[in-house]
C-alpha cells in the first residue's frame, strides 16, 4: 500500500485539538533543547531491556540535495489548503535541519497499534495516539504523558518520523510512522483538529508501516542502523528542528543556534539533566550512555564524576546510594521518612567549557539537585553563598519510596519543578517539608563555613590529571624547588628533619588553571604536629615576603592526604594520621613560586616536651 498522510475528524462525542496539545506543556522555564534532551531520556531510561545501560544517542545534520529529494519522495504529497504543514518549503532547504533521538537496548515502542485494543505495555499507542495517558512503569520518570509535545514544538513545521523496532506478539517488529501536528481547519464542511498520520490506511484508519516495508523506507532515509535482526529500539527524527539560541528561545536578536552549537548545548544539557543515570556506580555500569552526533564529530557524553562542577553532586548521590545520607522526614500527619539529603563540599573550578553550556547557574555551585526515586534531576534549589568565592557545595535529595507519588504530582508536564500549590493536603505537606528541610542544612552548611577552616573536597588531581592531559608548565609560569624544615620536640637542634620531598613541585593543568602539586612525607612521631604550607614569589635574591600592596601573590589553597582534605595552608597531623600529604598552590602567573613546608608541635605537645 502506497503511504499518505491521514488528517484526524473531530468526533462526534469529541477530540483533542492539536493546539491544546502543543500548551500542554505550558511555558517551560528551561531551554527548549534541555526539556527535549529530558523528556526524550526520560522516555527512553523508562524502556530500559536488560542490564547494558541504555544506548541514548541525538544527531544533528543537513541534507544535501540527493537526501532532501528522497524525503520530498517519501513525505510528499503533504496535506494539501487549510491543512498545509509547510513540508515542501522545508524539505526542499539546504538549511533544513534534521535531529533524530535515537535509542538501544530498549524495548522500542511496542504493544498493539492501535488505542481501542488491549495489549501489555502499550508503549506505541501511548506515544503515537494517545494524550495524558499516566505511567504504566513504577518509579519511572514520566506522568501524563503530556511532555512528548516538545518533539512537535522543536519541529518548525510540526513534524516526527517514529522508526521503532520491538517485540510484539512472539517475534520483532519494525513499525514506521509519521505524526503531525498542525492547526485545525474545515474542509467541505468538516471541521478537523489539525492531528495528521502519515503511513498506510486500513479500514478507515491510519497505521504503520510493518517490517520489511518500514526498513526499506526508514534506511533510504539515512535513519540509524541496528545491530543485528533482534536488536530493539527507536529512532525519532525531528524534521525542521529549531535549535534556539545560546540567549534564550525567546529572544529574537539573538543568533540561531547551528549544528554544531546546537551539538554541544545538547551534550552539556544530556550532563546537567542525566548525570545521575550517567554516573558509573562502584563495581557496576551506568543506567545510560550518551553521545551527540554531527556530520563533522561525535560528542561522547563523559562520567559526570570527571567534571570538577558536577562532581559534588556525583559523589552526594553516591553516599545516598550507600545508606549514607541524613533522613528528612515529615511529622504530620503521620511521621514518614521523605528523604535522604546529603552534601559535598569542594574546590571550585575557575574556568568554563563545553560542558557548561547548559548549566543551570553560573559561578561555583551552591545548590541541591532534587530527584526522584526515577535518578532524573527535577531542577536545582539554589542555596546561600559561601564566603570564598573557590569554595562549592553540591547536595543531593531524592524521595523515599513511599513519598515518591507526592513528588510526582507536584511536577508539572516539564517535570522541572515542585510545585506544592493545588495538591491533596498529605501531598502538600510532605513537599513542603521536604523544601524546608533541604533549604536548613543548606543554610547549616554555608554558616559553619564562617570564620572556620572548612574540609573541602575534590577529585584527586592525579585523577584530574590523567583527564585532561600531562602535566605541563603554562607559559609564564614556573616551580621552584620546595623548602622543608622541622622542628624537633623540645627544640632541640640537629635532628632529622620530620618531613621530606617526595615528589618536587610539578605545573598541573586543572580544568584550565595552572596549580603547583607537590607531595612530601611526614616522619613517624608520637606527639601531635602542625603542619603548615606556604607558598611566595621567588626572587632572583630569596624571594618576596611582602609583595607591593595589592599585588598578587601564591596561596596554598588546600592538603590532601587519603581521603582528608584541608582547605588552606595548614592541618594538624596525629600519630594515628597518613604520613603523606599533597600540597596544592595557585601560583601568579609570570613569576616563580617557592614551596615552603613546616613542621611544629602543637601547643599542648609543646609544653609537655
Amino acid at each position: 500500500m502506497t503511504p499518505q498522510w491521514w488528517s484526524q475528524r473531530f468526533a462526534p462525542e469529541g477530540s483533542a485539538a492539536s493546539e491544546g496539545i502543543r500548551r500542554q506543556l505550558g511555558t517551560p522555564r528551561l531551554d527548549s533543547l534541555d526539556v527535549l534532551v529530558r523528556e526524550a531520556a526520560q522516555n527512553s531510561a523508562d524502556a530500559r531491556s536488560g542490564e547494558h545501560p541504555v544506548d541514548f544517542t541525538i544527531t544533528l545534520n543537513t541534507l544535501d540535495a540527493d537526501a532532501r529529494g528522497r524525503w520530498r519522495e517519501i513525505l510528499l504529497p503533504e496535506p494539501a489548503g487549510d491543512a498545509s504543514l509547510g513540508l515542501e518549503a522545508c524539505l526542499s532547504s539546504e538549511s533544513t535541519v534534521m535531529l533524530t533521538v535515537s535509542d538501544r537496548h530498549t524495548t522500542g515502542l511496542g504493544g498493539p497499534l492501535r488505542a481501542d485494543e488491549l495489549g501489555d505495555e502499550p508503549d506505541f499507542v501511548n506515544l503515537i495516539r494517545n494524550i495524558g495517558e499516566p505511567r504504566d512503569k513504577e518509579f519511572g520518570g514520566g506522568t501524563y504523558g503530556f511532555g512528548k509535545g516538545i518533539l512537535f514544538t522543536t519541529s518548525s513545521v510540526g513534524v516526527v518520523l517514529v522508526r521503532s523496532r520491538c517485540r510484539w506478539q512472539g517475534r520483532v517488529q519494525s513499525r514506521l510512522i509519521g505524526v503531525a501536528l498542525g492547526h485545525r481547519f474545515q474542509a467541505d464542511g468538516v471541521p478537523f483538529t489539525g492531528r495528521h498520520w502519515w503511513g498506510t490506511v486500513r479500514d478507515g484508519v491510519l497505521d504503520p508501516l510493518l517490517d520489511d516495508d518500514a526498513d526499506a523506507i526508514a534506511d533510504g532515509l539515512g535513519l540509524p542502523c541496528f545491530e543485528g535482526p533482534d536488536a530493539l529500539g527507536t529512532d525519532i527524527v525531528i524534521v525542521g528542528a529549531d535549535l534556539g539560541s545560546d540567549l534564550g528561545n525567546a529572544d529574537d536578536e539573538a543568533p540561531v543556534r547551528d549544528v554544531e552549537h546546537g551539538a554541544d548545548f545538547i551534550a552539556s544539557a544530556m550532563l546537567w539533566n542525566l548525570w545521575p543515570l550517567l554516573a558509573t556506580p562502584d563495581g557496576g555500569q551506568p543506567a545510560m550512555e550518551c553521545r551527540v552526533v554531527t556530520a563533522s564529530r561525535t560528542i561522547e557524553v563523559p562520567d559526570p564524576v570527571s567534571v570538577p562542577r558536577l562532581w559534588p553532586f556525583v559523589t552526594s548521590l553516591k553516599a545516598i546510594n550507600a545508606g549514607d545520607g541524613k533522613s528528612i522526614t515529615r511529622r504530620r500527619p503521620t511521621p514518614l521518612d521523605i528523604g535522604s539529603f546529603h552534601a559535598t563540599s569542594a574546590l571550585a573550578p575557575t574556568k568554563r567549557d563545553w560542558r557548561d553550556i547548559a548549566a543551570p547557574f553560573s559561578g561555583p555551585a551552591r545548590h541541591c539537585a532534587l530527584m526522584r526515586q526515577a535518578g532524573l534531576v527535577v531542577t536545582y534549589l539554589e542555596g546561600p553563598v559561601l564566603p570564598a568565592d573557590d569554595q562549592q557545595y553540591g547536595a543531593v535529595f531524592r524521595s523515599s519510596r513511599a513519598s515518591d507519588e507526592s513528588f510526582a504530582a507536584a511536577e508539572p508536564p516539564t517535570h522541572d519543578a515542585w510545585v506544592t500549590q493545588g495538591l491533596p493536603d498529605s501531598d502538600r505537606r510532605t513537599v513542603d517539608a521536604a523544601l524546608r528541610g533541604i533549604r536548613t542544612r543548606l543554610a547549616d552548611i554555608a554558616a559553619a563555613s564562617v570564620g572556620a577552616v572548612s574540609v573541602m573536597t575534590q577529585p584527586p588531581l592525579g585523577h584530574l590529571s590523567q583527564r585532561l592531559g600531562v602535566l605541563v608548565a603554562p607559559t609564564g609560569v614556573t616551580s621552584e624547588a620546595i623548602t622543608t624544615r622541622g622542628n624537633a620536640p623540645g627544640g632541640g637542634r640537629g635532628r632529622r628533619p620530620k618531613v621530606s620531598v617526595v615528589q618536587a613541585p610539578t605545573m598541573a593543568i586543572v580544568d584550565g588553571q595552572p596549580l603547583i602539586v607537590t607531595v612530601v612525607d611526614v616522619a613517624e612521631t608520637t606527639e601531635t604536629l602542625v603542619l603548615t604550607a606556604d607558598a611566595v614569589v621567588a626572587l632572583d635574591v630569596g624571594n618576596e615576603t611582602e609583595p607591593p600592596t595589592g599585588a598578587p601573590r601564591p596561596r596554598v589553597v588546600e592538603l590532601q592526604s587519603d581521603g582528608a582534605r584541608v582547605l588552606g595552608d595548614h592541618t594538624q597531623v596525629r600519630p594515628s594520621d597518613p604520613r603523606r600529604w599533597t600540597v596544592v598552590v595557585r601560583p601568579v602567573s609570570g613569576a616563580a613560586t617557592q614551596v615552603s613546608v613546616s613542621l611544629e608541635l602543637v601547643a599542648g605537645e609543646r609544653d609537655k616536651a
